[in-house]
């Protein structure tokens, strides 16, 4: 394990792991626009700092295979100073330590602590995605990501999907 400040990994290009940059881009596309426009930045970043960051050092590169919020940090041009100085925690990881489903259900968790200001209807068509067959086996042990097993990873009743949905995505309307 390693201590290093964001501007010092920031200077290194850190990537996704291939398997899991769709899932940074749901985070990225869907979910950090909404949080930021919220109350809620400040302290989704304070829990994001508090969590190591695995990174994978494959054909000299390096990648970042968890911690949606560092990831988007280290690819924003204007940051803060306070931001850069953030020391965090790093484990380094091997390419077979590496499992999709833990970062998967990072970002459920994500979801579903913030899901009453986000579009869970975009979110989950983007999830219904990237999930293959293979995925939703491994994860699920189903061949589909349907609605209601959304409903279940979020906390939220199948009724309450459908209302959001109606409604444009979440129950409360931020401005972007």
């Amino acid at each position: 394990m390693e201590n290093v400040s964001i501007a010092k990994l920031k200077k290194q290009s850190v990537f996704t792991f291939p398997e899991s940059s769709t899932l940074f881009y749901i985070y990225q596309r869907l979910i950090r626009p909404q949080i930021q426009a919220s109350n809620h930045l400040s302290t989704h970043q304070k829990m994001s700092f508090v969590k190591p960051i695995l990174l994978m050092k494959k054909d000299n590169r390096i990648f970042l295979t968890n911690n949606f919020e560092i990831f988007y940090l280290l690819k924003t041009a204007n940051i803060d100073q306070a931001l850069l100085s953030q020391i965090i925690l790093t484990v380094q990881i091997s390419e077979d330590q590496f499992f999709v489903d833990t970062v998967f259900y990072e970002l459920i968790d994500i979801i579903t602590r913030y899901q009453k200001i986000l579009n869970i209807e975009a979110i989950y068509q983007d999830l219904n995605e990237f999930l293959t067959p293979e995925l939703n086996q491994q994860l699920f042990e189903k061949n589909i990501f349907s609605i209601p097993t959304f409903c279940y990873l979020i906390n939220i009743h199948e009724q309450t999907y459908y209302k959001r949905c109606k409604k444009g995505g979440s129950s409360v309307k931020t401005q972007l």
